[in-house]
């Protein structure tokens, strides 16, 4: 680039993901997670999750459009193993039980949890973010994608296309 030597490195950040020379993803889980954790700190920090003036369900909005949003950023085109979707769903089940003020020893099974309050578990998001970016692909799979993704156009361009 610009005549400049490019560092060879074993991993960089890219657009907030972690890209590996391994295409393996740990790292990025883990980013993602201690981000998560720090914006859910924050909010409760702040007293917005504690305070009695917000409804259960403005809160959950709050911890969707905040944290969920944080942890998944960039998850659709990971290669999760499965010990990384249990990491990310303990996470996400903790925080909405903190929302709902369970702790222990009061106990509730996770899909009771989730039922209670319209959610998904993030496995689920995860794999629906999947679906949806395949389908846009597959939407827009014509002839000039193909060739964009090959790299090579046969077509001659007009002046200013």
């Amino acid at each position: 680039m610009n005549d400049l030597p490019v560092d060879n490195v074993e991993d960089f950040t890219y657009l907030g993901g972690i890209i590996s020379k391994d295409y393996g993803i740990g790292k990025d889980t883990k980013t993602r997670l201690s981000k998560a954790r720090a914006t859910f700190a924050r909010l409760r920090e702040n007293t917005i999750l504690k305070s009695n003036h917000y409804s259960l369900r403005t809160k959950l909005r709050i911890y969707n459009s905040n944290v969920k949003c944080v942890l998944l950023y960039g998850s659709e085109t990971w290669r999760v193993l499965v010990g990384d979707l249990h990491k990310l769903d303990a996470f996400s089940t903790s925080c909405i039980k903190k929302i709902n003020r369970i702790f222990w020893p009061n106990k509730i099974r996770n899909k009771s949890l989730l039922e209670k309050c319209y959610a998904k578990s993030i496995t689920a998001e995860i794999k629906q973010r999947r679906f949806r970016c395949l389908g846009h692909y597959r939407k827009c799979h014509n002839i000039a994608n193909e060739q964009l993704f090959i790299g090579h156009h046969q077509e001659k361009r007009n002046q200013g296309d």
